[in-house]
């Protein structure tokens, strides 16, 4: 059998880690978003060398995904500074959710603070899954300076034409999105308003009611001119 070569060991953790919660980043308009720096660490004091970023940009809480995946601490104890975003309007971060539209500017802002630090050597690159995946396509189409690499996973470029919609007709999961995203953010201007967690989270409508409120009725799809068979 031949032996295995060194280079594809899996890597090991060569540093602690320490953290910086909720540093919040201004963008062009103002509104800031919460932000995780990760950085390589020893003896509890971070390194002071410059070193590349990686970036992970999220709608689903970066506390909890960092808790889910571990990713942020494994890349930083290998050697690399970690940051992790909650977008624009999501938990810690200010501002409203609009989907998708603003990752492009933010994204790119967030790059621009990142390559002014005194721990970035200038280049930065990205990692996410799903909407994580679109703020990394949205950035690229800024083509910022220092944007090293991206890994967008199971994600997508451009929402009119696939995976949101095609050709402009609306994919309805993601009308379930909606009302399961609202109602699982904790962002603080949502929360503000008890009335407004209470209509998401306790005794709300079926999602079949909210449909039939709305222009689509049985029997018709989100494309005036396809009937859907049956109900």
């Amino acid at each position: 059998m031949k032996p295995l070569d060194p280079a594809a060991r899996p890597s090991r953790p060569e540093h602690d880690v320490h953290l910086t919660e909720n540093v919040m980043l201004p963008m062009r308009d103002g509104v800031r978003m919460a932000t995780d720096v990760y950085r390589p660490a020893r003896n509890g004091r971070p390194l002071n060398d410059r070193r590349p970023v990686l970036l992970h940009r999220t709608p689903y809480n970066k506390v909890e995904t960092e808790a889910t995946s571990g990713q942020c601490r494994f890349f930083a104890a290998r050697g690399y500074v970690v940051v992790n975003q909650d977008c624009r309007g999501c938990f810690g971060s200010e501002g409203d959710v609009n989907f998708l539209i603003p990752e492009a500017e933010d994204g790119a802002d967030t790059v621009a603070w990142l390559r002014k630090q005194e721990w970035c050597d200038g280049t930065v690159g990205t990692f996410g899954t799903s909407w994580s995946g679109w703020t990394q396509t949205a950035l690229a189409a800024l083509g910022p300076e220092g944007l090293a690499t991206m890994i967008p996973n199971m994600s997508g470029a451009d929402a009119h034409e696939s995976s949101v919609r095609h050709g402009g007709a609306l994919e309805l999961r993601f009308l379930a999105w909606a009302f399961w995203h609202s109602a699982y953010n904790t962002q603080a201007a949502l929360t503000a308003q008890p009335h407004v967690q209470a209509a998401l989270n306790q005794g709300a409508p079926r999602f079949s009611d909210w449909l039939e409120r709305m222009p689509i009725r049985p029997g018709v799809s989100g494309h005036p001119i396809i009937p859907i068979c049956g109900h």
